[in-house]
């Protein structure tokens, strides 16, 4: 049976209005730029008095507050529990209180330190599997729970492989508002294009770290959308591919954004002129606004680094975070040198 998963959100805007007395301490704030009506409450951490600019390219106190701000339902969303149905580790979603069903209600999935080796097969209908109807009466009837659900966490488990749904889900247009996901700690050794860069998505933060990826496709590492965190930490990384031949759109801007690559395999920084086909890595920071972080690497200074030393350093701050802390590892005339000594 196939292994391939559906890693998806799904959350609708629910336009509740959080009042000043129930923001209690926070500042009231509504976002310019993204569709929701949902983040209202900005932490004092955000504080639009202080200087939160950022090498992001982005205003320091929206993009503050988008990723640090709190709903006013937060901490009242149902549990929906995972059910088993085959020793492989195959499972579904059940709800127990399924004939209570309101599509008031937020729902959320915890299932973490089990055995599911992929996502549940009720999740955005993945899994055409007939015998699903003979497990679970309830099977057909979940997809009534995806547009209330808010967080999903499947950390510590055995999930092997992530499926973008981009060609074969008819509902793609409806994950308007994904913003929290977290495999880690799963034995995910692949991922197909496009699992988190739907132009649709709303995602904020999605973690993937400690897991077994030694390839990422590049249209994984950003969005079009602003996203605050994905996090690929301690994974075997060694390369990046662009397995559809995805471009940038020049009327677009990317981000912002931060992407995590902490102890990886990764022994020189991505050739992204060629992997996205464009004419110069200005041409990319002109589009691009995420932050890769290749913190404490050791790599390989050889031509793919070149065009990396000609950019100028607003640029190289923006493209690669901690950069002033990057040694080379070869070739030996170089080896323990920082890169930014090179230029």
């Amino acid at each position: 049976m196939t292994q391939y998963i559906c890693m998806m959100i799904l959350m609708m805007p629910f336009g509740v209005n959080c009042e000043a007395n129930q923001c209690q301490r926070r500042q009231r704030w509504s976002p310019s730029g993204l569709n929701r009506t949902d983040l209202l409450c900005c932490t004092d951490d955000c504080d639009s008095n202080e200087d939160y600019s950022t090498a992001l390219g982005y205003p320091g106190f929206e993009h503050c507050c988008t990723c640090n701000s709190q709903t006013e339902w937060s901490g009242q969303e149902k549990a929906l529990l995972i059910e088993y149905i085959s020793a492989s580790g195959k499972s579904l979603v059940v709800d127990p209180d399924i004939s209570r069903f309101n599509d008031s209600n937020l729902y959320k999935i915890e299932h973490l330190y089990g055995v599911m080796t992929e996502i549940p097969s009720d999740v955005c209908d993945w899994d055409k599997d007939p015998r699903l109807k003979v497990f679970s009466p309830h099977a057909n009837e979940s997809i009534k729970y995806w547009l209330h659900i808010v967080q999903i966490d499947f950390r510590s488990n055995k999930i092997r492989k992530v499926e973008s749904l981009h060609f074969k889900n008819t509902t793609i247009n409806l994950l308007t508002q994904l913003r929290h996901l977290d495999v880690s700690y799963n034995q995910i050794v692949s991922m197909d294009p496009a699992c988190i860069s739907q132009p649709t998505q709303n995602l904020f933060f999605a973690n993937f770290s400690h897991n077994k990826l030694r390839e990422l496709d590049i249209t994984n590492a950003f969005t079009v959308n602003l996203i605050c965190r994905v996090n690929y930490t301690s994974n075997i990384i060694e390369n990046f591919v662009n397995a559809l031949g995805f471009t940038l759109d020049k009327n677009k801007t990317y981000g912002p954004g931060y992407v995590s690559f902490h102890q990886n395999k990764i022994e020189r920084f991505p050739d992204l002129t060629s992997l996205l086909g464009l004419s110069s890595l200005a041409e990319f920071g002109q589009l691009f606004s995420f932050e890769f972080d290749f913190d404490d690497y050791q790599l390989n200074c050889d031509c793919y680094l070149e065009p990396i030393l000609r950019m100028g350093q607003e640029l190289k701050d923006v493209l690669w975070r901690n950069y002033f802390n990057i040694y080379c590892a070869n070739p030996p005339s170089f080896k323990n040198k920082k890169v930014h000594s090179l230029n």
